[in-house]
């Protein structure tokens, strides 16, 4: 790869990069993203015991529903269970998939995202979600540490495996930790390269590039995480 010199010398930030199971490229999207029936589950932490509120994440879905004409819905049981089937009970079909709350990956207790009560939401059932199978949805899980790899039985594990698994044609989330304002900034910014046709992928490398060390201040790795 002939590296660019105004662009940090991270592979990530030069080309198009993305992590996949060799036996699952064929699911890779050769179409541009697309916003048709997008659904935004949203953590509202206010109440729940222990669990820092996340203003930002809700401003965030706030945002893709006024821009996008995007579905959003509590992160609760009943709702978790509608979107991983791919339809409310209205009607209303998804073909994208929008986490904004918490996640967390931990050696012991392996990769989870939080309800908004705070209790711990399993992703094993991204597995097997019709909402993959029949509308391969892109899936996007704004929420810290959850795109980290796991293994399970010998075989792909933690929600990028399992999502990818399961037939969602694409996905994108943090490897670690990040700051609330700029994984925000981020997301939004995803979505609107989309409707200009702009890839994934080519997106993230973008933003990669923003990882920017000065005299002034410190990079943030919050650019390099997705």
């Amino acid at each position: 790869v002939d590296l660019d010199p105004e662009r940090p010398h991270f592979l990530g930030a030069q080309v198009n990069l993305g992590r996949w199971p060799l036996e699952h490229l064929d699911k890779l999207a050769a179409t541009p993203l697309g916003l048709t029936g997008l659904g935004v589950m949203i953590g509202y932490y206010k109440d729940a015991r222990g669990v820092a509120p996340l203003q930002r994440a809700e401003e965030e879905g706030a945002a893709l529903v006024e821009t996008y004409e995007a579905r959003a819905v509590n992160a609760d049981d009943a709702s978790f269970d509608q979107l991983l089937a791919g339809q409310l009970d209205d009607g209303f079909a998804f073909q994208a998939l929008h986490f904004a709350g918490h996640g967390q990956s931990d050696p012991d207790r392996g990769t989870y995202l939080l309800y908004s009560n705070g209790a711990q939401m399993s992703v094993l059932p991204f597995r097997s979600a019709r909402i993959a199978r029949d509308n391969q949805a892109f899936l996007f899980v704004n929420a810290c540490q959850v795109g980290t790899a796991d293994e399970m039985l010998g075989g792909y594990a933690g929600l990028a495996g399992l999502a990818i698994a399961g037939g969602f044609r694409g996905f994108v989330a943090p490897l670690w930790s990040v700051a609330d304002d700029l994984a925000q900034t981020i997301s939004l910014g995803l979505y609107e390269g989309s409707t200009r046709g702009s890839p994934v992928a080519a997106y993230l490398r973008d933003v990669r590039a923003r990882f920017r060390q000065t005299e002034d201040a410190p990079a943030h790795t919050t650019y390099l995480a997705y």
